[in-house]
């Protein structure tokens, strides 16, 4: 019987300094349909995952309300739409083919795949009201001793907000830790 013997990965080893500094770059720039990761979206889909809408506000609902409404939606053995279905499909392909490294990924990933997330995790109450920026550590606050700060979520007011990545936290990058330690001390 034969054995398989796994490709060698036709892109770069992210586990490197300069794989890691390179993910920085990609991540700080603006997310296009066509660079990056390859991953089935829309213009607008994209554009609600990078900008605010337009939406008018949403009636206020508690955070107990709304905690109620995502544990009812997530609710085990529930039945999905079609469109979450297809939103499932599309994450499972993208994880496993990049676990696979059959797929290459960038930054841009979690941009692209935000609106199937919110489908999935909050019936796709978010699309419109919630936003996705990657920022530098010199955005965040300085970071208590052995910790980073990956995120915040920062309300805007009117039931919407911006959620901003820390890139130098998610893409570890040791220079710019280092530096972002020098700058907050």
């Amino acid at each position: 019987m034969p054995v398989h013997r796994p490709r060698t990965p036709y892109f770069a080893d992210h586990s490197s300094s300069e794989s890691r500094a390179e993910l920085r770059t990609l991540a700080l720039q603006p997310v296009r349909l066509n660079r990056g990761t390859a991953y089935p979206c829309t213009e607008n889909e994209l554009r609600d995952a990078t900008t605010l809408s337009s939406q008018s506000q949403r009636s206020y609902v508690s955070a107990m309300q709304a905690s109620r409404d995502v544990f009812a939606h997530n609710a085990l053995g529930r039945n999905l739409s079609f469109e979450e279905y297809d939103a499932v499909i599309r994450l499972e392909n993208i994880v496993l083919e990049v676990v696979a490294r059959r797929r290459e990924w960038s930054p841009d990933l979690i941009i692209k795949a935000f609106c199937d997330l919110d489908l999935v995790f909050f019936d796709g109450f978010l699309r419109g009201h919630v936003y996705v920026q990657w920022k530098t550590a010199s955005y965040f606050p300085p970071p208590l001793p052995r910790s980073l700060t990956f995120g915040l979520t920062n309300p805007l007011g009117g039931g919407k907000a911006v959620i901003h990545l820390n890139v130098d936290a998610i893409c570890w990058n040791d220079s710019t830790l280092a530096t972002t330690s020098t700058h907050s001390v």
